[in-house]
């Protein structure tokens, strides 16, 4: 549900469910396109495509958005940037920095220092901690 409306599920094409799912359980791993359409015995060209039509986005832009997404899971614990940085798979500190910079506009340091305090953090803890 957002915004007190229930969203339809998307189907998708059990390929791109098995893409989806590589990607999510491998999120500090490079994942290519060609080991994945090679994984899913089709061509790289046809997997693009069938992403893009599923999805409506780009198979790097989707691997890149959910590395950046499992940012938000780690930005309460005492790591440093560099270790969320390695931990997440990313080459180094400031590829991370640019990543996260290009996803949600704002530097990893600052999304760590104003979102402490943030609702939905403070929220998601007394979930975790019931």
């Amino acid at each position: 549900m957002l915004f007190n409306y229930v969203l339809e599920p998307r189907l998708l094409d059990e390929r791109i469910k098995i893409a989806t799912t590589l990607v999510k359980n491998n999120i500090n791993e490079i994942i290519l396109t060609a080991d994945c359409a090679g994984d899913l015995a089709i061509s790289g060209s046809r997997f693009r495509r069938l992403f893009v039509s599923d999805t409506g986005i780009q198979f790097r832009h989707y691997k890149m958005w959910k590395r950046a997404r499992s940012y938000l899971e780690q930005i309460l614990t005492p790591a440093s940037l560099t270790q969320i940085a390695m931990d997440l798979g990313y080459p180094d500190s400031t590829h991370f920095s640019r990543s996260i910079r290009s996803t949600y506009g704002l530097p990893p340091r600052k999304m760590k220092a104003h979102m402490q305090d943030s609702a939905f953090f403070l929220a998601k803890n007394v979930e975790n901690s019931n």
